[in-house]
C-alpha cells in the first residue's frame, strides 16, 4: 500500500498517532499531554494563526529568513502557543528527508523556549522519527517553508473549530471527504496539503508531496485506472494502485512509485519545474521543445522523456504482467525506438524529406529522407505478438538549420489533425510515382534548443504554434543529483564524503542562484545567458584531485575556515565557468569590470554574505 517508505516509518506512524488522538480529536499537547492538557484548543490555533498568517512579514523583513520571522511572530506568544508552534514545526519535520536530526531538535526547541516544555531523545517515538523521514519532497519544501507551515496552520484553525463528532468523522475512515477539508483552504497548499493528506491516511495517499508528480503517474499509467473523470487525481491514483497491487509481481517496495520499476514509467527527468507534465503535453501535442540556456540538460531530459513515453505506453498496451515479463524486449525498444538527429546547417529538406541523389547509371534519383525511412520502419516493424509502441524523433538544436524550410510538407503534416492523412510530394520514384508523406498518430518529436543562438529569431510564428515550449532553467535538484552520482562515481581520496562537503555545496548553490541573477539583470546578457547546473558537473573531480594527497578539514571544502576559496572553487571557476563569460561578453567594453563582479558573487565566502 502507499504506506511504505524506504525508512522505518513506524515511529513516524505512531508520533501521528498521537497527534490524531490528543491534538485533533482533543486539546492536549501531542508531545507534553501532561503539562499542556488545552495547548490545541480553538481559541490556541486561532492566536498562532493570527501570529503567523495574519501579521505576514514579506521578503527581508524580521531578518529575512524563516526561523528570524518566525522567532519575531512568536514574540510574547504563551507557553501553550509556542508549544504548539513547536508542534506544528514537528508535524512538517516527520515527513522530509532534507533536515537532519540535530537540526530538527533544534528549532523545535527554540520555537517552544519554555524550559521545562523542551523536547528530548527521551522521547523514544519522537527521537526515532526524526531520525528517519517519509520522502525527499524536493528543495520547494525547505526554501518555502513559510507557505508549508502557513498551510499547516491555516489547516489545524480550520480543523480545530469543527465540533469534535464533525472531527471524528472525517478522520475515522473518511479518506475523500478528508480530501475535500483539506483543499478548502484559503491559502495556497502547495506540498504541505499532500503530506497533511498521507500522513494521516497513509493508505490511501501516496508519499508524493508534489501535485506534478501525481498527474505524470496518473497520465502514464491512465490504462489501470477504472476511476471516472469527475474522480480527484489522489483518487485516481489510489485506483492505479490497486490495480498494481494485484497485477504487478514483487514486494512491497517495488510497487512504490519511486521505485526502480516504476519510476522510469512515469518521470522522464528527476526534477520537473513546469506545473505541465512534459508527458501529457507531448501525448496531446505530439511535439514538445526544451528550450534554455546551454548547460541545462535539454538532451538529457528529450532522451528521458522520450524513454518514459515508450514504457507508459508499453505498460498501458500490454498491460504490467507483459510489460515486467518483457523487459528485454523493452530495453531493445528504448534503443530502436528513439531516432536522435542533431541539427546543423548542412540538413535541409533534402536530408530529413527528400533530395536527388546521382543513382545506378549516372541517371539522378530521389532518395528518401531521414523522415520518411523512419516512417517507412515504422509501418513494417514486426509485432511479435504484441502492440506496436510510438517511435520518438528527438532534434537536437532546432534553432541550427533552417527549421522551416527543413520541415517542407511535415510542417503541416505534424500537426494532430492532419496525422494519417497522406500529403503528395514534388519527389518521384523509380517509377515516376509522387512520393507520399503520412505522418503516423504513433510517431512523436522533441525538441531542444539554446536561447542565446542568435537563429532563434529564424522560427517563424507558424512552426512555433506547432510545439508546445518548456523552459529548461538552472535547476538545484538536477545539480544536487549530479554532485551525488559523481561524488560516488570520483570518491575522492583519502575520502571526502558528500555529506561532508553538503553544507559548503549548498552555499555554493546559493551563489550560483545569485549570480545567475546578476546575469539576468546585466543590460549585455539577459536570462538566455544564465548558467545552466552542467557546467558545475565537474565539482567531485576538482575535489580529487585538490585533496588526493591530503584530508582537508570538516566543512572547508570550497572555503576555508577564514572564508578564502579553496582550489576546487578557484578551477571550477577558471576552467569552466569564466570561459564562458568571456564567450558571452566578448567585445563588451565591461568584460573586465563584469567578469570581476561575477567572480565575486561566484567565490564570495557564506560568512560575508
Amino acid at each position: 500500500m502507499a504506506r511504505y517508505s524506504p525508512q522505518d516509518r513506524s515511529a513516524i506512524d505512531r508520533l501521528v498517532d498521537r497527534w490524531r488522538e490528543y491534538s485533533l480529536l482533543s486539546d492536549a499537547s501531542f508531545l507534553r499531554p501532561d503539562l499542556a492538557p488545552e495547548c490545541w484548543s480553538a481559541s490556541n490555533t486561532q492566536n498562532l494563526y493570527d501570529r503567523f498568517i495574519g501579521n505576514p512579514l514579506l521578503g527581508s523583513d524580521g531578518g529575512g529568513t524563516f526561523p528570524s520571522k518566525w522567532q519575531l511572530q512568536l514574540q510574547d506568544a504563551t507557553p501553550e502557543v509556542r508549544l504548539l508552534a513547536g508542534e506544528c514545526l514537528t508535524i512538517y519535520y516527520l515527513f522530509t528527508s532534507t533536515v537532519g536530526y540535530d537540526r530538527k531538535f533544534e528549532m523545535v526547541n527554540a520555537t517552544i523556549d519554555t524550559p521545562d516544555w523542551l523536547i528530548s531523545d527521551s522521547d523514544a517515538d519522537l527521537h526515532e522519527a526524526f531520525e528517519n523521514w517519509v520522502a525527499s519532497p524536493g528543495s520547494r519544501y525547505n526554501t518555502r517553508q513559510d507557505r508549508q507551515i502557513a498551510y499547516l496552520i491555516e489547516f489545524c484553525r480550520r480543523f480545530k473549530a469543527l465540533d469534535v463528532s464533525q472531527r471524528r468523522d472525517l478522520l475515522e475512515d473518511n479518506p475523500w471527504e478528508f480530501m475535500e477539508f483539506a483543499d478548502d483552504t484559503e491559502e495556497l497548499p502547495d506540498a504541505m496539503r499532500h503530506v497533511v493528506c498521507h500522513l494521516l491516511y497513509p493508505d490511501y495517499f501516496e508519499r508524493i508531496s508534489s501535485p506534478q508528480h501525481k498527474r505524470q503517474i496518473v497520465s502514464a499509467f491512465s490504462a489501470l485506472s477504472d476511476t471516472t473523470d469527475d474522480e480527484s487525481i489522489d483518487q485516481r491514483l489510489y485506483g492505479i494502485r490497486q490495480k498494481l497491487t494485484q497485477q504487478m509481481p514483487g514486494a512491497e517496495e517495488q510497487r512504490d512509485f519511486y521505485s526502480p520499476e516504476l519510476e522510469p514509467i512515469w518521470r522522464p527527468a528527476k526534477v520537473e519545474t513546469s506545473e505541465v507534465s512534459p508527458l501529457s503535453a507531448l501525448l496531446w501535442k505530439k511535439q514538445i521543445i526544451f528550450y534554455g540556456p546551454p548547460g541545462t540538460g535539454k538532451t538529457y531530459t528529450a532522451q528521458r522523456l522520450a524513454e518514459t513515453l515508450i514504457r507508459s505506453s508499453a505498460i498501458q498496451r500490454w498491460g504490467v504482467e507483459a510489460y515486467y515479463a518483457k523487459q528485454p524486449v523493452v530495453d531493445d525498444l528504448l534503443e530502436s525506438h528513439v531516432t536522435r538527429l542533431q541539427l546543423h546547417p548542412g540538413i535541409g529538406y533534402a536530408e530529413f524529406i527528400a533530395g536527388l541523389q546521382l543513382g545506378d547509371g549516372g541517371q539522378t534519383q530521389y532518395k528518401p529522407g531521414i523522415l520518411l525511412d523512419l516512417i517507412h520502419k515504422m509501418h513494417h516493424e514486426p509485432s511479435n505478438g504484441l502492440a506496436k509502441l510510438p517511435q520518438v524523433l528527438i532534434l537536437d538544436e532546432v534553432n541550427r538549420t533552417d527549421l522551416s524550410s527543413m520541415l517542407g510538407e511535415a510542417f503541416s503534416a505534424m500537426e494532430v489533425d492532419k496525422r494519417g492523412i497522406p500529403v503528395k510530394l514534388p519527389a518521384t520514384d523509380s517509377y515516376g510515382e509522387n512520393l507520399t508523406l503520412t505522418m503516423p498518430e504513433d510517431l512523436y518529436i522533441i525538441g531542444t534548443m539554446n536561447e542565446i543562438d542568435h537563429s532563434v529569431e529564424s522560427l517563424d510564428f507558424a512552426l512555433r504554434r506547432r510545439f508546445l515550449w518548456f523552459h529548461a532553467p538552472f535547476d538545484a535538484d538536477a545539480l544536487r543529483i549530479i554532485w551525488q552520482h559523481e561524488w560516488e562515481e570520483q570518491r575522492p581520496r583519502p575520502r571526502v564524503s558528500y555529506e561532508q562537503a553538503e553544507d559548503q555545496l549548498e552555499q555554493l548553490i546559493e551563489n550560483i542562484e545569485l549570480l545567475n541573477q546578476e546575469i539576468t539583470n546585466t543590460p549585455d546578457l539577459g536570462s538566455a545567458y544564465e548558467i545552466g547546473h552542467a557546467f558545475f558537473s565537474d565539482l567531485a573531480f576538482l575535489v580529487t584531485e585538490t585533496f588526493s594527497g591530503r584530508r582537508p578539514p570538516n566543512g572547508t571544502i570550497l572555503w576555508t575556515r577564514k572564508g578564502n576559496p579553496q582550489p576546487p572553487l578557484s578551477s571550477i571557476w577558471a576552467f569552466s565557468i569564466r570561459p564562458l563569460l568571456e564567450q558571452y561578453l566578448a567585445g563588451s567594453d565591461m568584460q573586465q569590470s563584469l567578469l570581476e563582479s561575477f567572480r565575486t558573487i561566484l567565490m564570495e565566502p557564506p560568512v560575508n554574505r
